[in-house]
């Protein structure tokens, strides 16, 4: 308890600063659809181009051979607006973990990317790219945000397709001097006789990061390869890789095997590599949904879990026509510079059955099991919970009240229940067909075991959301508040959380 006692609120003038560049983004992309669909009501996304991102949940993030999540799980999303000039922008985030020697208290990677891409003679694709690498909540002494400009170079030949990477840095992370990176991927789809069926492609790759040999504070030279089997599924991709480097020196650079399961909307344009989805031939009942998204904060029944500084959002769903549903919610987290226990991920496995009654009462029956990858067993973060709720929709709003039981809640604090309430409704204005907009107000009470010598005190939390639905995504500006008053994160907060739900 006293760790999360001990977290450090980020400057309130930069939390306003960056959720006033949030409204101004939100406000400016509004204005936009409302424009374009004067002119042309045809698209979900009003903006000449198209919008194309990807949700990743994986066993580990490997950047070029090194382990950029101590070799636990991770959640990753991008987006990309491609103007059919070929000229694109993204971004792309993940949590990050440098591992238990680090001191610089990295939680999360955002990389803002721009760039050129087309096709050029004999059908070879090119891509001319700008990478920013940036570490929020790092301090800019140990020099970790970095430039990169790269050229991609790709040709699918049918039977096979082929790909080149070159990419320089002026300044590696770590102030480790200028940097080059080259590699080559080569993807073959493997013919077999139930191919058409579950088609399975091969992935190669080999690289070699070249940095500076004057620079002191340099790695040597290294090599990273990688061998990979995909196949597509309903919805989303699995991926397993076996990856491996020649870094001798450094634990997190060392063999292993990766599992990916993506789910990409749009045309799946990442830097450098061009894929096409395509529904999977493989059939069953019910559907695959997910969701990705990037929040200024990750606050959980009232209490900042990013020590209120940013975080990627992402989660699979599946659903049965019966009602049963089962799926997997990530987010990175981050108590506090003071923490000791290594978090770096939330995971949230659940599942349940929902309905409706004859009379148009909604309910929902829910299992969940939180889980910290990477915390060490004794500090007790993992949990389970039992519940479920009621929701009615009165025409002019919907209510909603639950209850959910832990028999061992979070730190340890024995039986605990939350019990809360949720209001919402839609609201109307001259453009709600465009931009559908809902209000919607919560209140909870978690109430914890006070025998127990690590568990919180009992408390309440309330808030108030807008919503608004604009060019493809969800943008939720929320108001929060608890009656604790002894945890800096658990104070007011105003946070902003855009999602793409697919």
């Amino acid at each position: 308890m006293q760790r999360i006692r001990t977290m450090i609120r980020q400057p309130l003038g930069e939390c306003i600063f960056l959720l006033i560049r949030l409204v101004v983004l939100t406000v400016a992309l509004w204005l936009a659809a409302l424009s374009d669909h004067a002119r042309a009501q045809t698209s979900e996304f009003p903006l000449p181009g198209e919008l194309t991102g990807a949700v990743y949940l994986a066993s580990d993030y490997v950047f070029r051979g090194i382990s950029f999540t101590d070799e636990e799980p991770t959640i990753q999303a991008n987006v990309f607006y491609t103007h059919p000039s070929g000229f694109y922008v993204g971004l792309w985030g993940t949590n990050t973990d440098f591992g238990p020697a680090s001191t610089a208290g990295e939680h999360l990677e955002f990389d803002p990317t721009g760039g050129y891409a087309g096709e050029g003679p004999f059908g070879i694709h090119y891509d001319f790219n700008y990478f920013y690498f940036h570490y929020p909540g790092v301090d800019s002494s140990y020099n970790y945000d970095m430039h990169e400009f790269g050229l991609f170079l790709s040709r699918d030949f049918g039977f096979l397709n082929v790909a080149t990477q070159t990419i320089y840095s002026p300044e590696y992370a770590g102030d480790r001097g200028p940097s080059e990176y080259y590699a080559l991927d080569i993807g073959v789809p493997v013919p077999y006789p139930f191919a058409h069926r579950l088609p399975l492609s091969l992935k190669f790759h080999i690289g070699t990061q070249q940095l500076d040999d004057d620079d002191p504070l340099a790695f040597d030279d290294y090599a990273d390869w990688s061998v990979g089997a995909t196949i597509p599924l309903k919805a989303f991709d699995l991926t397993v890789t076996y990856t491996d480097s020649d870094l001798d020196n450094v634990d997190a650079a060392g063999e292993q095997i990766i599992f990916i399961l993506s789910r990409v909307f749009g045309a799946g344009k990442k830097a450098g590599l061009h894929t096409e989805e395509s529904e999977s031939s493989l059939d069953f009942p019910g559907e695959i949904t997910g969701e990705l998204g990037f929040t200024t904060d990750h606050v959980f029944r009232g209490l900042s879990l990013s020590d209120e500084e940013g975080a990627v959002i992402g989660s699979l769903k599946y659903t049965h026509p019966n009602g049963f549903y089962a799926g997997l919610w990530m987010s990175d987290i981050h108590l506090s510079g003071a923490s000791t226990a290594d978090e770096h991920v939330k995971m949230r496995f659940w599942s349940g059955f929902t309905g409706k009654t004859d009379f148009g009462l909604m309910w929902n029956a829910d299992y969940y099991f939180v889980q910290f990858p990477g915390v060490a067993t004794e500090f007790e973060f993992d949990f389970h919970e039992f519940g479920g709720g009621l929701a009615y929709d009165f025409r002019h709003f919907v209510l909603w009240g639950g209850a959910y039981y832990s028999p061992d809640y979070f730190l340890g604090s024995g039986d605990a229940t939350w019990i809360g309430l949720e209001a919402g409704r839609a609201v109307p204005h001259p453009f709600s067909e465009i931009v559908p907009a809902y209000f919607s107000a919560h209140w909870g009470n978690q109430f914890v075991d006070q025998d127990q010598p690590t568990a919180f005190q009992d408390y309440q939390h309330w808030g108030a959301a807008f919503t608004l639905d604009a060019v493809g995504f969800k943008w939720r500006f929320e108001a929060t508040d608890t009656n604790v008053k002894h945890l800096d994160g658990a104070d007011e907060r105003l946070f902003l959380t855009v999602t793409k739900s697919f």
